[in-house]
């Protein structure tokens, strides 16, 4: 049987939450109960902290440390999964 629950939230950070429902095809109903599903089966909460420019901190110092390095520069950066490698093979040279 499912209650219903009563929660606050600030204006537009539940617009937001209602429009990224929306923009996947879900209620914003099915969006809390997915995220809440998640947190019990897992028994854990993650947040991920991005910086300014949308990256983990990881992320970011990886690519600030590789500014103007030129020898590990073997592949053209075109998409996300381009970036995501690249990524990756920063991150493994630490």
């Amino acid at each position: 049987m499912k209650k219903a629950v009563s929660i606050r939230l600030d204006d537009q950070l539940k617009q937001q939450a209602q429009a990224f429902a929306q923009s996947i095809g879900i209620s914003f109903s099915s969006l809390v109960s997915g995220a809440l599903t998640k947190i019990v089966k897992e028994k854990k909460v993650e947040f991920t902290e991005l910086t300014v420019n949308g990256l983990t901190p990881e992320h970011e110092q990886a690519l600030l440390n590789s500014v103007g390095r030129t020898d590990n520069i073997d592949c053209i950066i075109e998409t996300d999964e381009d970036l995501k490698n690249y990524f990756q093979s920063v991150m493994q040279e630490k």
